[in-house]
């Protein structure tokens, strides 16, 4: 199984995982209301950019130092994940490797202030997917007892090879939680079981953005049932 295909088997399995957190809190497991056959049924999304198809492309999480140091697995992580997507994604692309990318920022740790052109010059590429975080936690603000994971993030997209490549190509704000439900102690999953949930959700939202494919209805409903029941 290639690497992407384990990010969507995760995600599988987070899911099953959110039904169980469901039960073991003793909350009723909301079903999908309607033909069961018709919950089979593919939801076709196409990419909302498809720039990076055959193009050399550098992924980047520009985070912020107080994430970092909390959280020193935000930038890597999330990086690989990205990366491994969309090199299995994005036809004809050439993915920096995501060790050499974030090398290149340890070494260059004002990277975020240089000029687009010169980074693109830099790491040799044609695409910069850089992933600009807002919110990264694992917690609730005030809340030591309960996992509450979140991250925000801008997907920005520049174009080193166009005419203008300081503007944005393509931007789309992400929100992602992990556990899908409420009510999860700290004492029942380990710190790292949690994180990594959340980026592997992350990377599976960043990555539909620039690939075509299918999701089932009852999928779809499922998961807007469990955010309004979150909500």
């Amino acid at each position: 199984m290639n690497r992407f295909g384990r990010i969507t088997t995760e995600i599988a399995a987070a899911a099953l995982l959110g039904a169980a957190w469901l039960t073991s809190a003793g909350c009723e497991v909301i079903g999908f209301v309607g033909d069961a056959v018709d919950s089979e049924q593919e939801v076709e999304f196409t990419a909302k950019y498809a720039g990076l198809n055959g193009k050399r492309v550098a992924v980047l999480i520009d985070a912020p130092l107080d994430a970092q140091y909390e959280h020193p697995r935000a930038v890597p992580g999330l990086c690989d994940l990205i990366s491994a997507g969309l090199r299995e994604s994005c036809e004809g692309a050439q993915i920096l490797p995501p060790n050499y990318v974030v090398a290149y920022q340890a070494n260059n740790v004002y990277w975020h202030t240089m000029d687009i052109e010169d980074i693109a010059k830099a790491l040799k590429v044609e695409r910069l997917v850089i992933v600009d975080l807002v919110e990264y936690r694992l917690m609730a603000p005030g809340n030591s007892y309960l996992w509450d994971g979140v991250i925000v993030g801008d997907i920005n997209v520049y174009e080193a090879d166009s005419l203008d490549p300081t503007a944005i190509a393509f931007q789309e704000r992400l929100k992602v939680r992990f556990p899908p439900v409420d009510g999860v102690r700290r004492d029942q999953y380990p710190q790292a079981t949690i994180e990594q949930g959340l980026q592997i959700k992350f990377a599976q939202d960043s990555v539909n953005l620039f690939r075509n494919y299918t999701r089932k209805k009852g999928d779809i409903k499922d998961e807007a049932r469990q955010e309004r029941h979150r909500s």
